[in-house]
């Protein structure tokens, strides 16, 4: 939690045994009726042929343009790989679709799995039922280990390990899992991000928000604010940015900015209902109060970074708002219902919240994460990661049958995400 495609695919059930049409083919206007074959008449080398029985010249060859793939309509006009020509249109065979310039599987097709152009980045048989076929990366040392988040950078996945405790770290390129950090006697880790220096993670166990430089880098763990700091009870998130770490303490009801190089700690916001989650970019702070357990008392809430007590709420009467995420100009989050929504809000309008996803019910959606095109979440109680554009509309589902999937991250290529159900950190292609 805290910081930071393609369409949906085809219909496959809608194409026809006789095949899917390539787009260009239906276009082409010089074909003409069907012919049993094309003849020439005899002619000598340096004539132009005349063709009978609607057959046409091509390249000094008569040809049939209804049926040559190679002259599929009009000389010249080559069918794709895999597609035949029928009465001049170059179509693909079965239920393939074309595209780009041939015919592909959407349902087996690793290339281009469920939708042209989305590529599984696997082998062979990564590619199942239309749906890219997620692999584990991580996996703590037995299934009643809770994974409560993760964090990736361009070679590693960190996580953190709720009441056991402890902040870890393994390669996505095989390799073993390297504990950064165990949990102290009542420990239970939450919230964790890096800023290609450090691992920073929030113990809401013993009210602690530490730090341990990465691996390559070397050092020990220290805490910033641990046991003894007063005003720390139950720190649940952080995020960080160049110059600050920033947490919500749930417990406390508060929202805490700190200088990395050192300092005092600033209380950005007091008072609050359940501070269940941060975000941070270059200007403001923003967060989510789950709020009571009453309905429809939850909000998503933003200052400015350096402010105290300046907090403009972007959206009111929520129920059960669980995690967020930023981009330029929105904040998105996920209402932990069943069934439950994903949702944006303009970060300089506030007020009018859309849901991205109003015709499609969902079970407990839990993380969030968002990139320059879509936004990815899990759906804890319906086992699934979906994706949907940031305008909206209908969702496309990238992984099913998880094991109560929560926190999840993206990076440039794939989507991760922790099943809390048996303790495993999977992966698949965005």
């Amino acid at each position: 939690m805290g910081c930071s495609g393609s369409e949906r695919p085809p219909d496959v059930s809608a194409n026809t045994d006789s095949g899917t049409r390539f787009p260009e083919a239906s276009q082409r206007d010089d074909a003409t009726t069907p012919s049993d074959a094309a003849t020439a008449t005899p002619m000598d080398a340096s004539d132009t042929p005349t063709c009978r029985d609607g057959g046409k010249a091509c390249n000094s060859q008569c040809v049939d343009t209804l049926l040559d793939p190679k002259n599929c309509g009009g000389c010249g006009l080559a069918c794709g790989m895999g597609a035949s020509c029928l009465l001049g249109l170059c179509m693909c065979p079965g239920s393939q679709v074309a595209c780009g310039s041939q015919c592909a599987d959407l349902v087996a097709d690793p290339n281009n799995c469920g939708a042209c152009g989305h590529n599984c980045q696997g082998g062979p048989n990564a590619c199942a039922g239309g749906l890219c076929q997620p692999s584990i990366i991580a996996q703590t040392d037995n299934a009643q280990i809770v994974v409560t988040d993760i964090a990736v950078d361009s070679a590693f996945v960190y996580w953190t390990t709720g009441r056991t405790g402890g902040v870890w770290q393994k390669a996505f390129a095989g390799g073993v899992k390297m504990q950064l950090v165990q949990g102290l006697a009542g420990s239970e880790t939450r919230g964790i991000v890096y800023d290609h220096v450090n691992v920073y993670w929030a113990d809401f166990g013993v009210g602690a928000v530490g730090k341990v430089p990465l691996p390559a880098i070397g050092g020990l763990p220290s805490f910033l604010f641990g046991p003894v700091d007063a005003g720390v009870s139950g720190p649940g998130d952080v995020a960080v940015d160049v110059n600050n770490i920033y947490w919500v303490d749930q417990s406390a009801g508060t929202v805490m900015q700190e200088p990395l190089s050192g300092g005092f700690a600033i209380q950005l916001a007091a008072g609050r209902s359940n501070p269940r989650a941060i975000a941070v970019d270059a200007q403001n702070v923003y967060w989510v109060d789950y709020g009571t357990t009453q309905p429809n008392t939850g909000s998503v809430n933003m200052v400015a970074i350096g402010t105290s007590g300046a907090v403009r709420q972007l959206a009111t009467g929520e129920d059960q708002p669980f995690d967020l995420a930023v981009d330029s100009t929105s904040v998105y989050w996920t209402v932990r219902a069943n069934p439950g929504f994903v949702k944006k809000v303009s970060i300089a309008a506030g007020g009018t919240v859309t849901s991205l996803t109003p015709a499609t019910k969902l079970g407990a959606p839990y993380g969030v994460a968002v990139d320059s095109q879509f936004v990815y979440w899990t759906n804890y109680d319906d086992r699934t990661v979906m994706k949907v554009a940031l305008a909206g509309g209908a969702p496309y589902t990238l992984a099913t049958g998880q094991n109560l999937p929560a926190a999840v991250v993206v990076d440039e290529r794939n989507v991760y995400w922790a099943n809390q159900g048996d303790g495993t950190i999977a992966k698949v292609a965005k």
